[in-house]
């Protein structure tokens, strides 16, 4: 595979939850200095897959919290 950029920048799974999506200031802020720089943002596949599980932990922990706040409301 082919790069054309001048540099790349590649983000580790902390990094990435702590922006989730990207969608944070301070992604935007990357994101327009990769644009601007003509720079190129990887994701490794181990970032992917880490990414991936963690998102679906936090649904499962979220979904039982869910429930859970659920069944006390119901009990009300």
């Amino acid at each position: 595979m082919e790069i054309y950029a001048d540099a790349v920048v590649i983000l580790d799974t902390n990094q990435w939850d702590r922006m989730p999506m990207l969608r944070h200031g301070l992604a935007a802020s990357l994101l327009f200095a990769l644009r601007r720089n003509n720079l190129t943002l990887l994701l490794p596949d181990i970032v992917r897959h880490e990414v991936q599980l963690h998102l679906v932990e936090n649904t499962k922990l979220r979904t039982r919290r869910s429930v859970k706040g659920s069944a006390k409301f119901a009990k009300s």
